[in-house]
């Protein structure tokens, strides 16, 4: 398995390389710094899939998936796009216009990672027998010889062998080839099913046909390059089974009208449930943090982007919802005097700068909120320096501090009252010493106890 990674960020590189060699053993991996490099790396290392991140420098990730899938030698390449949570929607559906094949958030969770790298690689392993026997299928066309019927048959008999299932159109017939092992993923035998259009009507989930239709017209009329969708199939239970279907048009009329599409069927249920559970425990836990006492946001190092923060992060620190954009901004709207905001700034800085945890723990600071609430917060920060992430945390500790303020007034009231009870005390001690020592003078007995005793002679005799 051949692995190739191009992101402009020489860490990035380090960690994926990482996690490929821990989760995937004997996987054979390289890297590129720049588009220009990865092209050149696919063309001469040839992987089974490529690692893309989506936002490069000087020759962007899209110019060069656009080279790639021209490219005759690497455009049968699976491209996974890396992602940050930020990207939109818009850039995510102009990657997979151009050829991406599926996309991985940073930072990259292992086992998604692994599933992704297995399905692309299974498939692009599929499509590379289908590319090299149909490469011997077209010269048989057009030699139009008895050999043609022989290279199909031996064809569909190695892809019977297979995990993934191969699905043959004739436009012309409307005749639909099911293999056995693509029949045996939605559990049915080959004769329980049409062998006409009727098929995809009979399999596809109603819901995904429209996008089917579109995706599959878009690769007929030659304005992509292959078809690949992730689609719902009906099992001969009723169930419904996610798939990934990828064909391409083989076999085109002089004036460029489809004559043939073929392709692969992968079962990709598992990834798809491990999909669903990965958003289930995200959303859990995202649940727990958004109902925590405690306020949390996670911003990028490199570039202080954030990406999330908790509504109570913003409501402690008393700023609008979605207003922070990036760490300056946040410095912007939490310090608004000027002078303690630079203050703040180059100390908080300062300390993360040292990369020690002990030094990134800031109690009790005063701020004072644009609706001119004053609170007292404790902050924190934990840096994930191996995903280029920062963890900041925050606490409304202002009924604390103003209870330990009272505590301490009263104390030192408490302080003041014994002092002046303690002096007047010893006073009285020293008066009372004072008289029995006349009364002694005079040879009368004393008339008060000592300190030791603090008795009165006169009334202990009876």
């Amino acid at each position: 398995m051949k692995i190739l990674a191009i992101d402009d960020l020489a860490d990035n590189l380090v960690s994926l390389s990482a996690l490929l060699r821990t989760y995937l053993p004997g996987c054979e991996t390289e890297t590129a710094s720049s588009g220009k490099e990865g092209i050149e790396k696919a063309r001469t290392f040839q992987p089974d899939t490529i690692l893309l991140d989506i936002k490069m420098p000087g020759m962007d990730s899209f110019e060069v998936c656009r080279a790639l899938q021209k490219d005759p030698s690497t455009g049968h390449i699976p491209v996974i796009f890396l992602t940050d949570q930020n990207t939109d929607s818009a850039n995510r559906i102009r990657a997979l216009e151009i050829g991406g094949d599926a996309f991985l958030a940073k930072p990259v969770d292992p086992g998604e990672l692994t599933a992704q790298v297995k399905a692309m690689v299974r498939i692009k392993q599929a499509e590379d027998r289908l590319r090299g026997e149909s490469h011997v299928m077209e010269e048989l066309v057009a030699k139009r010889t008895a050999a043609l019927e022989s290279s199909e048959s031996r064809l569909r008999l190695a892809l019977d062998g297979a995990s993934d299932g191969l699905w043959d159109v004739q436009m012309e017939t409307g005749e639909v080839y099911l293999s056995p092992p693509g029949c045996e993923i939605l559990g049915y035998k080959r004769e329980e099913l049409p062998q006409s259009a009727q098929l995809w009507t009979h399999l596809i989930h109603p819901d995904d046909m429209p996008r089917t239709r579109e995706r599959l017209t878009a690769n007929l009329k030659g304005r992509a390059p292959l078809f690949r969708e992730e689609l719902r199939f009906r099992m001969k239970s009723g169930e419904w089974k996610w798939v990934l279907p990828r064909a391409k048009v083989v076999t085109r009329d002089a004036q460029g009208n489809a004559l043939r599409i073929a392709g692969t069927i992968t079962d990709i249920s598992e990834r798809k449930r491990a999909e669903e559970e990965l958003k289930r425990r995200n959303a859990f836990i995202e649940t727990l943090l958004e109902n925590a006492p405690i306020g949390f946001a996670v911003n990028t190092i490199h570039d202080g982007k954030p990406v999330y923060v908790s509504g109570n992060f913003e409501k402690i620190y008393g700023v609008a919802p979605g207003s922070l954009e990036n760490v300056a901004d946040f410095f912007e709207e939490v310090y608004l005097d000027p002078v303690f905001r630079e203050e703040i700034r180059a100390r908080i800085m300062s300390d993360i700068a040292t990369g020690h945890a002990a030094r990134m723990c800031w109690e009790n600071i005063s701020i004072t909120t644009r609706a001119g609430e004053q609170k007292v917060v404790t902050a924190i920060n934990i840096p994930l320096l191996d995903q280029d992430l920062m963890i900041s945390t925050v606490q409304d500790v202002t009924e604390r501090h103003r209870a330990e303020e009272t505590l301490a007034v009263q104390l030192d009231e408490l302080r003041r009252w014994h002092e002046a009870t303690l002096g007047r005390e010893m006073r009285i001690l020293e008066l009372k010493r004072e008289v029995n020592e006349l009364l002694t003078e005079a040879g009368r007995p004393p008339r008060f106890a000592s300190a030791e005793t603090d008795r009165d002679p006169e009334t202990s005799s009876g």
